[in-house]
């Protein structure tokens, strides 16, 4: 795999020209295609899950580790708790539960039912057991990792919510299949959202209820928000004040015949976005220092400044995450997943 550079928020080592030399170091190739992947906060663990099977891999030493069958309950979403052993996952055979593994002996430590419809998403809170998950038919639920019971429920009349917290753990953001983006705190979900984002129909909003959001994510600073749509429209929106910052340019999406929607990823310092197109290249771009004085009528496209060449042949990579700690990238294109570093 070759030398792994840690990465801070602080005078990282990653750079535009290192971050543009991003080559695949590793390829685990898997029978059946790959529906998930995640790491743990220490960079060092990396979880994909696949049909039945969870599967852990060892990020330091560039190997499989583990393998967990879920054939009973087969699995599709798998997060990482704050505790490295210990996972969630949504089942896809029998019921639409959630499940507490621990990935050390195999064993459940609970349950959390609830859902009528499948799970498409499952996000932990950075700071403490909470978590959020999302299913099909529009419903959000708010967890702890200390009761079976859920906190909270919101039903958000959209189909297939995206789901995401900002780094304090107080507050989240939930997508809609209008063009709004909106925002709960945590502790006071019967007041509703506190604020609500609308995005302009050029970037994918869409009064008519008919947007497609792939990814909603913030950034490390919890100054913006990444948001992304199945057509590869993409931009950044003011986590404060709502308005659009950039428009991330020259990504083509909606062709790919794949099970899974193109999702995005921003590096754990939040300068840069990187999303997989159509064509099987991975598009980098660099992320502009947010400017409180910038015009909020102005929405400047922000171009790529390269592309990352998958293997040859292999389809286009849905799945994408940069780890939390290192100079890494992990992504999946179908039965192939594969570990990125730079040269």
């Amino acid at each position: 795999m070759g030398d792994v550079q840690q990465t801070t928020l602080e005078g990282d080592p990653l750079t535009a020209e290192t971050a543009q030399t991003l080559k695949i170091g590793k390829i685990f190739k898997h029978k059946t295609p790959f529906t998930c992947i995640d790491f743990d906060t220490s960079g060092e663990l990396c979880l994909a899950t696949a049909e039945d099977e969870l599967l852990l891999y060892d990020v330091m030493a560039g190997s499989h580790k583990k393998t967990s069958f879920s054939k009973k309950y087969g699995c599709a979403i798998a997060k990482f708790t704050h505790r490295k052993n210990n996972i969630l996952y949504s089942s896809t055979k029998g019921d639409d539960a959630i499940r507490y593994l621990s990935f050390h002996d195999n064993k459940f430590i609970k349950y959390f039912t609830g859902h009528a419809s499948k799970v498409t998403a499952i996000e932990m809170c950075p700071q403490d057991d909470q978590f959020l998950s999302a299913s099909q038919d529009g419903e959000v639920r708010v967890w702890d990792l200390k009761s079976n019971n859920c906190h909270g429920i919101l039903q958000t009349q959209s189909l297939n919510p995206r789901i995401a917290f900002d780094p304090t753990g107080i507050l989240f953001a939930v997508t809609t299949n209008s063009n709004a983006i909106r925002l709960f705190d945590l502790k006071s979900l019967s007041a509703g959202p506190f604020a609500t984002f609308s995005i302009p129909p050029d970037l994918g909003g869409s009064p008519a209820m008919n947007s497609e959001w792939t990814t909603v994510k913030f950034s490390n600073d919890g100054k913006w928000l990444l948001v992304g749509n199945k057509q590869g429209t993409a931009c950044a929106i003011d986590a404060f004040e709502g308005h659009v910052l950039w428009q991330f340019s020259g990504r083509k999406c909606g062709a790919n015949a794949g099970p899974l929607d193109m999702d995005m990823t921003i590096s754990p310092d939040g300068k840069f976005v990187l999303g997989g197109s159509d064509d099987g290249t991975i598009n980098l771009w660099e992320a502009p220092a947010v400017d409180e004085n910038s015009s909020k009528m102005r929405v400047p496209p922000v171009k790529p400044l390269g592309h990352l060449q998958n293997s040859k042949g292999d389809p286009a990579s849905a799945l994408i995450r940069f780890n939390p700690r290192f100079t890494m990238l992990a992504t999946a294109s179908d039965k192939n997943l594969c570990f990125w570093l730079p040269e």
